[in-house]
């Protein structure tokens, strides 16, 4: 128990016991029963002390439990992290990176399983880079099949299929998003923004992000020059 919350308790019961001997010293109570009053001050307060300690050592328990339960969830956590998988011929990668974008044509990308546990169900899509003929308008590549990958394996997913048109958002950054469980079923993401650069028609990788149920865990911006 902490010393200021002891050092309460003792104030309270000194001055709840006055009041009996206030009341023994006015001849209003009789020995016995100041006794039996000082008696049932003691048993309240070494009660209060009692559950006071307890809670403290529930809360205690509980914080370590936490800790061991969050320490067991990182040891199987895994964690998707997406590399650009197609060679470019003739064209600056940014820029064969950029129309790619566009259409989805030759949007072949490589993920690699970079944690500590199996990835269940992962699903893949991409949200690409709106054309200049329909700046409104993006393509949206969705999954088409999922996959689990073990600790260290990669796949690659070939996009190049027909995608589906949607308005684009007022705040819109073209990303890839990768969807996947853990062992213990919780829904982890990795989202792969890319930085674009519309003037000169180039593209990049840009930040780097994870969620587990839709919790953002932190951001990483890696630089690919």
């Amino acid at each position: 128990m902490r010393k200021n919350k002891f050092n309460k308790l003792i104030i309270y019961f000194v001055i709840f016991a006055a009041v009996p001997i206030i009341l023994l010293l006015t001849h209003k109570i009789d020995i016995n029963q100041a006794i039996n009053i000082l008696l049932l001050l003691a048993l309240v307060c070494v009660t209060g002390i009692y559950a006071v300690r307890t809670a403290e050592i529930a809360g205690a328990t509980n914080k370590q439990a936490e800790e061991i339960k969050a320490q067991r969830y990182s040891e199987y956590l895994p964690v998707l992290l997406v590399s650009i998988a197609q060679k470019t011929k003739g064209l600056d990668p940014d820029e064969q990176l950029y129309k790619i974008l566009q259409t989805g044509t030759g949007a072949t990308f490589e993920w690699a399983n970079s944690g500590k546990g199996v990835a269940i169900n992962a699903r893949f899509s991409l949200w690409g880079v709106p054309l200049d003929s329909h700046p409104e308008k993006v393509l949206f590549f969705p999954p088409r099949e999922s996959k689990a990958l073990e600790v260290g394996a990669h796949v690659r997913i070939d996009f190049n299929y027909k995608g589906e048109w949607f308005d684009k958002p007022a705040a819109y950054c073209p990303r890839l998003e990768t969807e996947y469980q853990d062992i213990y079923e919780r829904k982890i993401t990795t989202v792969q923004e890319f930085r674009i650069d519309k003037q000169n028609e180039k593209a990049c990788l840009g930040e780097l992000y994870f969620t587990i149920n839709g919790r953002r865990l932190g951001t990483e911006v890696i630089q690919h020059d």
